[in-house]
């Protein structure tokens, strides 16, 4: 919007893909579908993309971009004009994969439906 209306000028724009629901009062809030909107990103060869706080570690989780959280349209414009310094965002796949939940699912304790417990010993049996 601010580029549209000639307010910047900055070579920055076309590297980075910006997400986000910009507020009346210039906040960027969340918004949904942020992985595929940064697959696009990288498969257009863009730097990286600006998210809102929230989304930023969804977004990194797409390897090959840098992934600036922006809280406001004021830092996203300060970032794209490199007036503001804003560190990217990485992921450790490690450190995700540590806090991932267990296997919580039990078909042990199904008992008396075995049209319910039959599909997933025949899928097990099959890859033995």
């Amino acid at each position: 919007m601010v580029a549209a209306s000639e307010q910047t000028e900055t070579g920055q724009l076309e590297k980075f893909m910006i997400v986000g629901e910009l507020a009346l009062d210039g906040a960027v809030r969340p918004v949904k579908a942020v992985p595929p909107i940064a697959l696009r990103a990288r498969a257009e060869g863009k730097v990286g993309v600006l998210v809102p706080p929230e989304n930023a570690a969804e977004a990194a989780a797409v390897a090959g971009l840098q992934v600036i959280p922006a809280r406001n349209l004021r830092k996203a414009v300060g970032f794209l004009e490199r007036e503001v310094q804003i560190a990217p965002v990485t992921l450790e796949v490690a450190r995700v994969l540590e806090q991932a939940p267990g296997n919580e699912l039990d078909f042990a304790k199904v008992e008396g439906q075995k049209w319910v417990d039959r599909p997933p010993e025949t899928a097990a049996a099959s890859h033995q």
